[in-house]
């Protein structure tokens, strides 16, 4: 009855940053950033008019409007300061809105709420225009979420929008490297709307999804290396030896290739619909936890793996970070294993280093944690990181 009305919400925000360590021109070519929004900067707003009950208005000042969280994973070439062409990376990151969205038809009074929503973006190349980019050949895709519909009498339908897909109407992407010329530090916004096809909205009406968005991601020239073909060893954000590095160690000869790694900051108090979104996903997972403590998560990707082969990963975490009288001796990494479709929790800590070794046949992020009981996605730390945990199910050829 009313399958089409799922607002379908869009436009994403920020896309991506990376540099390289090697000389430009050995690693001239487009790299996956995750891009983390700044919900003190981004809003999402409904709006609705026409259909049987009219214009429909704000039930309270400013209930039409949400925040936004979340992460996106861009690819552009991050070793020129003024990049010609960014891509979303669909199944790879998503957003959601922050809190309900609740109007009121001016007659006979229905309230319509949007509550739970979250979403994936992918697009096809787009074009550099001074370092705008146009947005409205980019698909969105409802991934959780659900529109209620209240009635006078106060009874209710409810519809979930889960599985809605369809491309941003109008708005612009802004990305530039706002840290000065070889920083790293990009900052990518965007200002657009999804507006639903004329009487596909509660009752016949038509609504208009609007966001205003901030994210940033730091990708800079420690952040990748080139890796030769008869290499043992690689190092990206100073090594094992260094807070934050990441080193690889190689066995046997490997093919070569392009060795990253990115610290990704936490990303706020995500909804539990969300989370249950990523999960069914589930690129960027979630996990969550009752302690606080800075997250300490790294994005790891290495192109030169053959399959069925390992790599040796060593990351340095930063114990300051951890809450006050956290035994390390239980620190681990979570990671999710594509090949068995689970998440495993694992490696070996050197308290006095303060490095954890994880022995892997596949990359994406790692994430700082430790054991818990029947570990699932949904409690996957100790540590209590509201963050992301997630993982890549694929790579896009480029």
């Amino acid at each position: 009855m009313l399958a089409a009305r799922f607002p379908s919400v869009t436009f994403a925000l920020l896309a991506a940053t990376l540099v390289a360590l090697v000389p430009s021109s050995a690693c001239a070519a487009n790299q996956d950033v995750v891009f983390t929004i700044d919900p003190s900067q981004s809003t999402f707003n409904y709006s609705t008019v026409g259909g049987i009950y009219g214009t429909y208005v704000p039930v309270s000042p400013g209930s039409d409007t949400t925040s936004v969280s979340g992460h996106f994973l861009v690819s552009f070439d991050p070793t020129t300061d003024t990049p010609t062409s960014i891509q979303f990376i669909g199944g790879d990151g998503y957003y959601q809105q922050d809190g309900s969205m609740t109007v009121k038809s001016q007659s006979p009074g229905v309230v319509v709420d949007y509550t739970g929503l979250s979403f994936d973006f992918s697009s096809p190349v787009l074009t550099s225009n001074n370092g705008v980019y146009q947005a409205n050949t980019t698909t969105f895709d409802v991934l959780g979420g659900a529109l209620t519909e209240t009635f006078t009498d106060n009874s209710s339908e409810v519809f979930p929008a889960q599985g809605y897909t369809d491309k941003v109407t109008a708005g612009q992407w802004t990305l530039a490297e706002t840290g000065g010329p070889g920083s790293g530090d990009w900052t990518l916004s965007v200002s657009g709307h999804y507006t639903e096809p004329v009487g596909s909205g509660p009752r016949n009406s038509t609504g208009t999804f609007t966001l205003n968005a901030v994210s940033t991601a730091h990708f800079g020239t420690s952040n990748i290396t080139t890796v030769a073909p008869d290499a043992t060893q690689a190092s990206v954000l100073g090594g094992a030896a260094a807070t934050g590095g990441v080193t690889i160690n190689l066995s046997g000869n490997t093919n070569g290739g392009t060795f990253t790694a990115q610290q990704i900051p936490n990303s706020g108090g995500l909804s539990q619909q969300a989370i249950a979104a990523a999960q069914v996903n589930p690129i960027f997972a979630l996990s969550t936890s009752s302690l606080s403590a800075a997250p300490q998560i790294w994005s790891v990707e290495y192109t030169g793996l053959p399959t069925g082969q390992t790599a040796t990963l060593v990351f340095h975490y930063d114990p300051s970070q951890l809450p006050g009288g956290f035994d390390q001796s239980q620190l681990g990494l979570w990671h999710f294993d594509k090949t068995a479709n689970a998440w495993e929790f694992g490696g070996t800590v050197n308290t006095t280093d303060h490095t954890i070794t994880f022995v892997t046949s596949s990359f994406s992020p790692f994430e700082l944690g430790r054991a818990v009981p029947e570990p699932s996605s949904l409690a996957l730390l100790g540590l209590g990181l509201l963050s992301l945990a997630g993982c890549r199910y694929r790579r896009r050829a480029k």
